[in-house]
């Protein structure tokens, strides 16, 4: 499979850690997900979900080194949807209902989630008062992620969605 640039770093990295990465999703999965959402993936976020569907939820495997988790596409929901599951409850802002969660740090001490309507694939740190900008595309946040970037550390980045 002919990964994107993002997807190629990301699975690397993961790789360079030693972790075992799960099977990837076929397209089928990928269009049914963003048929039930009306949502579309950026290309790069789907390309390493084919490749290897978000982290293997097993113990050993389940987070990196720095306890980021990445999610398979099954647990990826709206801020709205898998906020709820949280305790307490995520604060609601607005336009969360455009934002999809797909990774957390240190057992959700704050989740990440991307943009998937509307306006560009921002992401967001969700989890705090206010949610806050870390990147402005998921090839963006890959980056930041694998150089080890305090931007994607709550309190670090921009407020307003």
């Amino acid at each position: 499979m002919n990964l994107g640039k993002a997807a190629q770093t990301l699975v690397e990295y993961w790789r360079a850690q030693g972790l075992s990465l799960p099977a990837g999703c076929d397209r089928e999965a990928i269009g049914n997900f963003e048929r039930a959402h009306r949502v579309a993936l950026p290309a790069e976020m789907s390309a390493y979900l084919m490749f290897a569907d978000g982290m293997q939820q097993t113990f050993r495997d389940a987070w990196d080194k720095d306890g980021f988790a990445f999610y398979p596409l099954s647990a990826i929901g709206s801020v709205p949807e898998i906020g709820q599951r949280y305790n307490p409850p995520l604060a609601r802002f607005s336009s969360d209902e455009d934002f999809f969660i797909f990774a957390d740090y240190l057992q959700v001490s704050w989740s990440y989630a991307i943009r998937l309507r509307g306006e560009g694939n921002r992401i967001v740190i969700v989890g705090k008062e206010i949610p806050e900008i870390v990147a402005e595309s998921f090839q963006e946040f890959v980056a930041l992620y694998v150089t080890g970037s305090k931007r994607l550390y709550a309190g670090t980045a921009a407020s307003d969605p």
